[in-house]
């Protein structure tokens, strides 16, 4: 019975090892990581090439991230189909779409405005093993009539400390019920 085990045990071992792929374990353990090059490295940016994030509403790092949650709470406000220029340098650009609810008659029942919008991420604060920006304005020149903001400016927090997720900033005009 011993030897019947450890029969299948050496038919098990022999069984992965023989498909394993040499290649997968090529690239050293230590790679840096890759990512988009920035759009302009001038002299005074930082090109960081992968290694600068922010934090989204769980407190999670998030590099070069599609969409970006504003308020956490409820998710009434955010932004999307973002497309990002200089990513990792002082001053990352990026163009997509504001989701607003309007909130009318009350946000459980409102309907959501999109339109066009620049962010702009600022305030590279470096750590340990990563880089995070910390300040976002969203530049929303079209955005559609009232309690639509035209700029909005957010403090964002780090893994390190701070509060997860965009906070306004007291010059920041974020959407309100008309």
């Amino acid at each position: 019975m011993r030897f019947a085990r450890g029969v299948a045990a050496l038919a098990v071992l022999i069984a992965l090892a023989s498909g394993c792929n040499e290649e997968a374990d090529r690239a050293p353990v230590t790679a840096p990581l890759r990512g988009p090059a920035p759009a302009e490295v001038t002299p005074g940016t930082i090109g960081r090439r992968g290694v600068t994030y922010i934090t989204d509403c769980q407190g999670d790092p998030r590099h070069g991230p599609s969409e970006i949650i504003i308020t956490c709470a409820d998710s009434n406000y955010g932004v999307g189909l973002l497309r990002w220029r200089g990513w990792g340098t002082q001053r990352a650009v990026a163009s997509g779409v504001a989701v607003v609810n309007n909130c009318i008659p009350d946000c459980t029942r409102g309907a959501f405005a999109q339109y066009p919008v620049t962010v702009v991420l600022t305030h590279i604060r470096d750590g340990e093993a990563a880089a995070f920006y910390t300040r976002m304005a969203i530049l929303a020149p079209d955005a559609p009539g009232a309690g639509m903001p035209e700029k909005d400016l957010y403090r964002l927090g780090t893994p390190a400390g701070g509060r997860p997720g965009p906070t306004p900033l007291a010059a920041a005009t974020t959407p309100t019920r008309p």
